[in-house]
C-alpha cells in the first residue's frame, strides 16, 4: 500500500510540475503545448523565421535545423547546416509539396521536409547571400538572391537539381522578397540614394511581376513614398536592407503595402490598380515607419498591414476606405514581420521586447492580450492550423490557440 501511495504521491506530483510549466507559459489565449532550449554557438543567432507546414514545426537551433512534431514537440530530424562553429543565419524557409529549402548566409540546399535527407547543395554555395530577403520555390522554379554584390540579381533556379536556370535583373533597385503563386512571380525592389551627409534616402518602392519562362518583367507597380518630397529620416531606414514586406493574394486580386503605409488591391494578371490608399501620415518616424505584413481576409472582407513602430491599419477590402488605425507607441518598432492565425487573431512583435507580442482582433484593431513569456524574449514567430511556433533568444516554443 506504501508503494502505491508513493506512486500516485509522485505522479501527482509531476502533473502539478506540468500544470506549473503550463501555467508560466499559457494565457487566455495561448496554451504552452512544448519549448526546446536552443544551443547556439555564437549567441547572437536573432531574426530567423520559424515555419509551421503541416504538423511540423521547423526551426533554427545554433547550426542545426529541426524538424519536430508540432502537436507533441517529438524530435523528427535534425540536419546541421554550417561547420559547426557557427550559428544558422538566414531567414525564411521555403517549402513545395514535398521538400523544404534552406537558404544559410553562405548556402543554399534542399532537403526532403519528412525525413531530413538532402536532395542537393548549390554549386555557389560558400558565396555570402542577401540577408533579411524572402526567397520562395514551387514544384519546380526556385527563386533566390545570389549575393550581397548583386542586389539587383534574382536567381531562377531548377528544384530539381540546384543548378541555375536564369538571373533575372531589376531596373528598379534591389530585390528584397520575392513570392510564385499560380498567378505568377511577383517581386519586390527598393531604391534608395545617398545626400550630401551620405544620409541613406528611398526615391521609390516597386512591385514587378517576373514571367518565368523569359525572366522579362510583365508589369511594374512603382510608389513614391511621399514624405521624401521634403523630409527624409535616414536612421531607420537602415532597415531597409531587411524588408519584409511582401504582396499577398486572395482567389483573385493581390494586395501590396510599400514603406509608408500606401497600399494598393490589383489584378495579379495585368497589374492594374482596382484602388490605392494613402495613410495620412504627417511625420514618418511617429507615424508608420515601414510596411512589414499586410493580411488580406476574404471572409471579413478587410485587409489588415502592420509598421515598424507599434502601429497598424485595416482597410475595406472593396473600397479601401480606412476602418482603423492604431499608433500606440512612438519608439521604433520591431521590423519582423507579425503573423496571422486566418481567424481572429494577429500577433504582432512588440517594440523592444517588452513583452513577446501585441494579440491584436483583426476585425476591431484592439489588443487582447499583451503576451510575454518570463525570462525571454520573442524574436519571430509563424501562425498556422490553430498553433505558434516562436523562435526565442533562449528557447523556441510551440503554443495552441485555445480562444
Amino acid at each position: 500500500m506504501s508503494k502505491l501511495l508513493l506512486f500516485i504521491f509522485s505522479l501527482a506530483f509531476l502533473v502539478s510540475c506540468n500544470n506549473d510549466t503550463d501555467d508560466k507559459y499559457s494565457s487566455k489565449i495561448l496554451k504552452f503545448v512544448w519549448k526546446v532550449d536552443l544551443k547556439k554557438v555564437q549567441g547572437y543567432q536573432g531574426f530567423e523565421l520559424p515555419s509551421i507546414d503541416g504538423n511540423y514545426a521547423y526551426f533554427p537551433n545554433g547550426p542545426d535545423i529541426e524538424c519536430r512534431e508540432l502537436s507533441t514537440g517529438r524530435s523528427i530530424w535534425k540536419k546541421r547546416v554550417t561547420n559547426g562553429t557557427v550559428d544558422y543565419i538566414g531567414t525564411n524557409f521555403s517549402f513545395n509539396s514535398e521538400n523544404i529549402l534552406i537558404d544559410d548566409a553562405f548556402s543554399t540546399r534542399l532537403l526532403n521536409k519528412l525525413t531530413g535527407e538532402q536532395i542537393w547543395i548549390a554549386p555557389d554555395s560558400g558565396v555570402q547571400r542577401v540577408y533579411g530577403s524572402l526567397g520562395t520555390i514551387d514544384n519546380i522554379h526556385g527563386y533566390r538572391f545570389p549575393s550581397i554584390y548583386l542586389p539587383k540579381e534574382l536567381q531562377q533556379f531548377d528544384c530539381r537539381t540546384g543548378n541555375k536556370i536564369q538571373s533575372i535583373y531589376s531596373d528598379s533597385g534591389s530585390f528584397n522578397s520575392v513570392v510564385a503563386n499560380s498567378f505568377g512571380v511577383f517581386a519586390n525592389t527598393l531604391a534608395a540614394y545617398r545626400d550630401k551627409v551620405t544620409d541613406e534616402r528611398i526615391s521609390f518602392g516597386t512591385l514587378v511581376k517576373i514571367n518565368p519562362e523569359t525572366g522579362n518583367l510583365d508589369f511594374k507597380i512603382r510608389i513614391q513614398p511621399r514624405w521624401f518630397k521634403d523630409v527624409g529620416y535616414g536612421f531607420y531606414l537602415s532597415t531597409s536592407s531587411e524588408l519584409f514586406s511582401k504582396p499577398a493574394f486572395d482567389q483573385q486580386f493581390g494586395y501590396c503595402s510599400f514603406k509608408d503605409g500606401t497600399t494598393i488591391k490589383f489584378i495579379p494578371e495585368t497589374g492594374n490598380i482596382v484602388w490605392k490608399y494613402e495613410l495620412p501620415i504627417t511625420n514618418y518616424r511617429r507615424d508608420f515607419p515601414d510596411a512589414i505584413s499586410v493580411f488580406p481576409d476574404e471572409e471579413k472582407g478587410l485587409v489588415f498591414v502592420t509598421g515598424g513602430r507599434d502601429s497598424w491599419f485595416c482597410l475595406d477590402m472593396e473600397t479601401g476606405k480606412q476602418l482603423y488605425w492604431k499608433r500606440l507607441s512612438e519608439y521604433d518598432g520591431m521590423i519582423d514581420p507579425s503573423s496571422y492565425d486566418g481567424n481572429r487573431y494577429v500577433f504582432k512583435p512588440h517594440t523592444y521586447g517588452q513583452y513577446e507580442w501585441y494579440i491584436i482582433d483583426i476585425t476591431t484593431g484592439e489588443v487582447v492580450e499583451e503576451f510575454d513569456i518570463p525570462d525571454d524574449s520573442i524574436l519571430s514567430q509563424d501562425v498556422k492550423n490553430g498553433y505558434v511556433a516562436a523562435f526565442g533568444v533562449g528557447s523556441f516554443y510551440v503554443f495552441k490557440i485555445v480562444r
